[in-house]
């Protein structure tokens, strides 16, 4: 035996291939009318392609969008709900079988959208008595994501301040009261845009 003899050798780069950590999305409050986009990530072996991730909305059956980015444009509140990133990864050893390894991660979208409102007692022209009446006009929110933060009162297109929740109170109504009364709400969005106008006409005796 020779013991004086030298063994050789070469290092041999064997990749072991795994399925993918997905990485979790945050939730997302995109506006109405704007256009945002979601990635779907993950740390895997072989990397995450196009072709590995698939995009689909929680009962939406009709629609499916390939590819790691999800693209939404113009949005509108339909749009909001609960949307999934599937993964399929082919994993191809050199010897054995190939295995299609899975996973999937998900993320909220809640569509943010200034208020719609109107006015009540919705009446065009609504006619009270000078003194004997107290009223009260409401700015009602029919639709708004988030709730509105203030409201806003108008007579003949000009503000009234100090005034900044959605009931306007008249004590004894005088006829300098008489007029043309709108409202708005806004939120962080922002605003709803005037609502109807109620005309006010009080009426008062003779002197």
């Amino acid at each position: 035996m020779n013991t004086n003899s030298t063994f050789s050798g070469q290092h041999v780069y064997v990749p072991v291939q795994n399925g993918a950590e997905i990485i979790k999305i945050p939730n997302q409050e995109p506006h109405e009318g704007t256009s945002f986009s979601i990635i779907c990530s993950g740390n895997s072996y072989p990397a995450l392609t196009d072709t590995d991730v698939t995009w689909t909305k929680q009962n939406d059956y009709n629609n499916k969008w390939p590819g790691q980015t999800l693209i939404l444009d113009n949005i509108n509140r339909s749009d909001s709900g609960t949307y999934v990133c599937s993964v399929v990864i082919k994993l191809a050893p050199s010897v054995g079988t190939a295995i299609n390894v899975t996973g999937s991660t998900t993320v909220e979208v809640d569509v943010l959208y200034r208020p719609t409102v109107a006015i009540f007692p919705n009446f065009t022209q609504y006619k009270v008595l000078e003194n004997a009446t107290n009223l009260n006009l409401v700015c009602r929110v029919t639709d708004a994501n988030p709730t509105p933060t203030f409201y806003g009162w108008y007579k003949d297109n000009s503000k009234i301040n100090g005034n900044t929740a959605n009931t306007y109170t008249i004590s004894e109504v005088q006829r300098s009261h008489t007029g043309r009364y709108t409202c708005d709400a806004t939120n962080a969005v922002n605003s709803s845009g005037r609502s109807s106008t109620v005309h006010l006409d009080v009426l008062c005796k003779f002197q």
